[in-house]
């Protein structure tokens, strides 16, 4: 695994990144914590959640800009010239790892009822309202800075401060992140599968030559699944294992390939 120097500007593009990916969140979701729990049915909680979960796409462009990168950056976000068929089968593995899970531990494939009534349009709403603006900035940028230092830190720190950055989610009522509950084995799970996620998203984008829409469909295909399809604690065991299979596989076949592309 090659490692690189990583310079000034860019390590301070890291630290501005984080700081507001970060500060953003948590200001207002700290905010729709304190009140949910004293009125959960205020509907200004769900827009201070929509404010807190633009910080990664607000952070992207601040740093971006103080970088004066837009050329490459814009580039990235359309760059689908290495999407190969085994990129897209990596894209589409949620969907297809959900249901041999459901085929493995239920013998059938349980949709969601609750998301079938949603229809068309919540499937839309998924991709604008998580993978589409995280991923400009989770991958697009801290991943990006942070790989000319060395592929490993940056899987590593993008992982950790994505995990963190969901943290007062589980505090906020209403949210999927609260049902879950915080310390819980769903919980486990959940963060157990994040960072594996993250990892596969990190694979995806340099294997594709940087390519921001590999994180960004990968990222979809990951929520639609999850929502999509009926879950239990068995069949999200089969899923991590899976996902962890797929990590051992993209680590084995790209060990020597992980070098800083430009």
């Amino acid at each position: 695994m090659k490692k690189n120097a990583i310079n000034k500007k860019d390590l301070q593009g890291i630290r501005w990144y984080i700081l507001i990916a970060l500060g953003w969140a948590y200001t207002f979701w700290i905010i729709a914590a304190i009140i949910s729990t004293r009125n959960p049915t205020w509907p200004g909680i769900q827009w201070l959640h929509f404010l807190g979960g633009s910080s990664p796409l607000l952070g992207a462009i601040f740093t971006v800009t103080k970088l004066h990168n837009w050329k490459d950056y814009l580039r990235r976000c359309v760059n689908f010239s290495e999407f190969y068929p085994f990129v897209w089968l990596i894209i589409l593995s949620p969907v297809f790892i959900g249901i041999i899970a459901s085929l493995i531990t239920g013998g059938t494939i349980d949709f969601s009822e609750e998301f079938l009534n949603q229809g068309l349009f919540y499937a839309i709403f998924l991709f604008f309202f998580g993978p589409l603006p995280e991923e400009l900035g989770w991958r697009g940028v801290l991943f990006d800075l942070s790989r000319k230092q060395s592929f490993l830190k940056a899987q590593l720190l993008t992982a950790i401060v994505w995990f963190t950055w969901h943290l007062p989610l589980f505090f906020i009522v209403g949210t999927y992140q609260h049902g879950v509950g915080i310390g819980s084995s769903d919980f486990i799970f959940w963060g157990v599968g994040l960072v594996i996620q993250s990892i596969i998203m990190g694979y995806l984008y340099v294997i594709s030559n940087r390519s921001i829409a590999t994180a960004i469909l990968f990222h979809y295909f990951v929520n639609l699944a999850g929502e999509a399809l009926e879950k239990t604690m068995l069949s999200e065991l089969v899923t991590l294992a899976f996902y962890a299979i797929l990590v051992f596989v993209l680590g084995f076949a790209y060990k020597n390939k992980l070098d800083v592309r430009k």
